[in-house]
């Protein structure tokens, strides 16, 4: 892997935990990807990005200050999510009205893969 794309691993983890965590607070509960089975997929993909991003990011090149900011950020991103999974879980279907079977599969694969990255970094 070349050097620029181990440091783009970072931006663009943050971005998606961003995402991540915006989508467990805010996602009103009548759209799509607002049920607990997706959320809980979202929790797990963020925190299989975690482990990548452990993997990949050259944190000992950074700048202690950078490294840790950015680390810390995106920990922090993922416990945001995590609190608003928490917080939602009791107003949430646990599959959505349209489509079940496909949003269950779906998720289900996303929570295979996020596992499988996680035990292969880790």
């Amino acid at each position: 892997m070349t050097d620029l794309a181990r440091y783009l691993v970072l931006p663009v983890a943050l971005v998606l935990l961003a995402a991540g965590a915006y989508t467990a607070w805010r996602r009103p509960p009548n759209k799509p990807g607002a049920d607990r089975l997706a959320l809980l997929s979202a929790t797990a993909q963020g925190i299989a990005l975690l482990a990548v991003a452990r993997s990949l990011v050259p944190w000992s090149e950074l700048p202690a200050v950078v490294a840790y900011g950015a680390w810390g950020t995106c920990v922090a991103l993922l416990a945001a999510g995590v609190a608003g999974v928490v917080v939602r879980w009791p107003e949430l279907r646990i599959l959505p009205d349209q489509h079940p079977r496909r949003s269950a599969v779906g998720s289900g694969l996303g929570i295979g893969v996020s596992v499988v990255a996680v035990a292969l970094l880790v």
